[in-house]
């Protein structure tokens, strides 16, 4: 199977101007039909789903997001960033586009996000993949993302050194990945130094009191084929939060990924790649067979 990457398809970027005069980033990769959007997790970039894509099939059109406040996406002038202002950020960049019909997959905080625009919008989302996203955190795991946020949030002399610091927190991923990621996540300041492509005020400003009741019912409301990923070591999202999900959701299924934790793709970039290739691979049939089936004759019609 050719891949994106095989055929030298690097991301076009694409910036969408918001109702508010913020710009979100976007990047397409590929040609293919339906299109499929990538949404990162809290304080991170699109940049953590360039390994992913780079093996999607040739004929596959994938698109990354940068959520305001993250990556190349503008800052909001108020420092607010609910989860609710990513989703219509997110819904507008599709109007856009014009998406109608749209794979979305979401990791954490881009899991929570997916999962509402797919209940918002269900008519137009054609499959769903979470991945490693829990509804109701637990304080204690908040706490750790905060405070992890707040530690990176300094200058620091090199890329080298901030990819030491990842490699420190981060053991279960290789460390080639984890310096590409270093180079992605920093942006070059005037002194010569680096810095995170985050907002700082996203330490105060993420909603960690968010009800995950409003989650909960977005799941409840999803209506297209799901995949609930999670990491076997993830200190996020537990075991039996994951089944609760996949038993929360009208026809959803869940994939554990060995040697992972909360950042699968990340930690077991080939593992991660195995289950939602196989999970894509069947929407893809079933796109194809419904598209045949809307093609041929009736059998009234040839009576």
């Amino acid at each position: 199977m050719t891949t994106i990457d095989e055929i030298g398809a690097t991301g076009q970027l694409i910036e969408i101007k918001g109702r508010d005069g913020g710009v979100s980033a976007v990047r397409r990769y590929g040609q293919g039909e339906v299109p499929h959007l990538f949404i990162h997790g809290f304080a991170e970039g699109s940049y953590v789903w360039r390994r992913t894509i780079s093996r999607l099939p040739a004929n596959a059109c994938a698109y990354t997001l940068d959520l305001r406040g993250h990556g190349e996406s503008d800052w909001c002038e108020n420092g607010q960033y609910e989860t609710v202002n990513h989703v219509h950020d997110t819904l507008h960049v599709m109007d856009v586009l014009g998406f109608d019909r749209v794979i979305l997959i979401g990791h954490s905080l881009g899991g929570k996000v997916a999962a509402r625009v797919a209940a918002l919008c269900r008519e137009r989302v054609a499959g769903l993949i979470i991945v490693d996203t829990e509804p109701d955190a637990d304080p204690v795991a908040k706490a750790h993302v905060g405070n992890a946020l707040q530690a990176s949030l300094q200058q620091y002399d090199s890329v080298a050194q901030y990819a030491e610091q990842l490699v420190a927190t981060r053991p279960l991923a290789p460390v080639a990945l984890l310096t590409e990621l270093a180079r992605d996540a920093l942006r070059p300041i005037k002194n010569g130094k680096f810095e995170l492509r985050a907002d700082p005020r996203l330490v105060t400003s993420y909603p960690f009191e968010e009800s995950g009741a409003e989650v909960w019912d977005s799941l409840a409301r999803v209506n297209c084929p799901s995949l609930i990923v999670r990491g076997a070591y993830s200190g996020i999202l537990s075991s039996s939060s994951a089944q609760r999900i996949v038993s929360h959701m009208r026809d959803a299924t869940l994939a554990i990924v060995a040697a992972a934790g909360h950042s699968v793709m990340i930690d077991n970039a080939e593992g991660f790649q195995a289950v939602i290739e196989a999970f894509l691979g069947k929407l893809r049939e079933a796109s194809l067979c419904y598209a045949k089936a809307s093609q041929e004759p009736s059998r009234s019609s040839k009576s």
